[in-house]
């Protein structure tokens, strides 16, 4: 392994460790108060909500909102709701996914009496917005035409009045006040769908005619463009289709982020699975800014990228050997390491949404109370800790942090390319109070890793920690444990120049650091 060592203002773009880090090693951390890099973007922290109508199994998910809302006495359910304020979750994706390519918004709005099979409909996902707190993100049906896409700005945007007939039914209904959803994404992963657009071209035309009718409704609005997510290779004629166009159309571009999209069979071992994640983040990231620069090059227009559905990834039963991946706290680990880079402006995404809270960050104790309404326990999956540490650790400016870590190898591994990357990455941010908080990311797979944190110019008043473990990569918290190892415990040791602590291997850990002499 190399001895050598990396310096990066800012961040350290991060990759797994596949070898171990000699004991001598420390790392170290400076963050720089006085070197404001941007606002905090709350967009990053997203979440998708299912709404599915496939058949009639899945009638309780289109009640329900697979979770999130009670069909029986109409409300949202405060068991769940406690649980996504507690993730810190700040946008909602809906119709989360492929159910978009099914979803007739039309089925999903009026009194409920209406539509029995569609009981979270569209005023349901938007209540449940206001009362979390969180800014609504749609998903247009890629089936859907001109006409429909512009009734549904109207229903959700217009005034009610004579000019506005969905407006004026959505005021009958009980909402006389415009919702003014902002964001529209033009369907979901429509490269798949290869009879309705066989090309990007034909993506491209069928989204300029949805664009200009919904801005004629509404102008203030902002459409996003279904980017194939490769990029590079067999994508190329898509996406020069799609966005050599986008001078006139279009205002952010739509990235799925799933790095080991690959088949199963070509896993080697639970430990290369694994490393995979851990190395991913950086090399999306820099995926992030060349999708941003080449649209800006064909378009001349800045268009920034919407992750609205990101994980790790699994083998969808293609290797049963591996369903752990999908649950672990690798996987875990991939989604925490990826929202730091996901915060840093220079890497310009606009929004991500995690896919998906239920079934992934959170699992129904008892299924069936789910479909009656019920309140539930629901066991807590590795992601939910990893969102918990990020909604209740992050402040509201992001600050300059020269990280030094040593240097390792990584091997090429699926689709993350081999290269020489550091072993810990960080994120600092403060809050209005002034109170530094910091992230920090070891990948070491097999050792843990001391690092030196300082704050420069200033004098360390008091540090605490919070901070979240795991016994292997490849576990998913079977017995629903609290994997939150330290929450809120004074550091020790700590001076005014700074203070010292050792890092647990793969571990994530958050930092509150109060300034003295403000």
């Amino acid at each position: 392994m190399s001895n050598k060592f990396v310096r990066n203002l800012f961040l350290v773009t991060a990759f797994a460790l596949t070898t171990s880090l000699p004991g001598e090693d420390i790392a170290g951390i400076t963050i720089n108060p006085g070197t404001v890099i941007g606002p905090v973007n709350q967009m990053i922290f997203g979440n998708n909500v299912s709404c599915l109508q496939r058949n009639d199994s899945w009638t309780h998910s289109n009640n329900t909102g697979n979770g999130v809302w009670n069909p029986v006495t109409h409300t949202a359910r405060k068991d769940f709701l406690l649980l996504y304020q507690e993730m810190g979750v700040k946008t909602v994706r809906y119709p989360s996914g492929s159910d978009a390519n099914t979803y007739k918004w039309t089925d999903f709005v009026g009194p409920k009496e209406i539509r029995p099979r569609g009981l979270f409909g569209l005023d349901e996902w938007l209540s449940w917005c206001r009362e979390l707190g969180a800014t609504p993100v749609f998903t247009v049906n890629e089936n859907a035409t001109p006409e429909e896409a512009a009734d549904l700005v109207d229903f959700l945007n217009g005034p009610a009045d004579a000019n506005h007939p969905w407006a004026r039914k959505r005021a009958a209904w009980g909402h006389p006040e415009p919702y003014n959803v902002i964001w529209f994404e033009l369907g979901n992963e429509c490269y798949f769908s290869k009879k309705l657009f066989p090309t990007g071209a034909a993506y491209r035309d069928w989204a300029m005619k949805i664009d200009q009718a919904m801005k004629v409704r509404d102008p203030k609005i902002c459409t996003g463009l279904v980017v194939k997510f490769n990029w590079g290779g067999d994508a190329r004629e898509w996406n020069e289709s799609v966005f050599k166009s986008a001078k006139t159309y279009g205002d952010f571009a739509i990235h799925h982020t799933y790095p080991n999209a690959f088949d199963g069979n070509k896993y080697e071992d639970q430990e290369s699975a694994m490393a995979a994640l851990l190395m991913g983040s950086g090399q999306w990231a820099a995926l992030y800014r060349k999708i941003n620069a080449d649209i800006k090059q064909w378009s001349g227009r800045d268009f920034p990228v919407a992750v609205t559905e990101l994980q790790g990834y699994w083998p969808e039963g293609k290797n049963k050997a591996f369903n752990y991946y999908l649950y672990s706290w690798g996987n875990a680990f991939f989604y925490g390491d990826l929202t730091r880079e996901m915060l840093m402006p220079s890497n310009h995404v606009n929004m991500a949404h995690y896919f998906q809270a239920t079934g992934i960050q959170l699992k129904p104790v008892v299924d069936s109370a789910v479909r009656n309404g019920k309140e539930t326990a629901w066991k807590r999956l590795p992601a939910f800790f990893v969102s918990r540490l990020w909604g209740q650790h992050t402040g509201t400016e992001i600050l300059a942090a020269d990280v030094t870590a040593p240097l390792v190898k990584i091997k090429w591994f699926g689709i993350v390319k081999a290269a020489e990357c550091p072993a810990v990455a960080a994120i600092a941010s403060r809050r209005n109070d002034g109170t530094i908080c910091l992230m920090v990311f070891n990948r070491d797979m097999k050792n843990d890793i001391p690092v030196t944190i300082r704050v420069k110019g200033k004098s360390i008043g008091e540090a605490k920690c919070w901070q979240v473990t795991s016994p292997s990569l490849v576990y998913a918290n079977p017995d629903n444990t609290d994997m939150e190892t330290i929450s809120g415990a004074a550091v020790d040791g700590v001076k005014p120049e700074g203070f010292t602590v050792k890092l647990p291997k793969f571990s994530m850990t958050a930092f509150e650091i109060s300034i003295s002499g403000k």
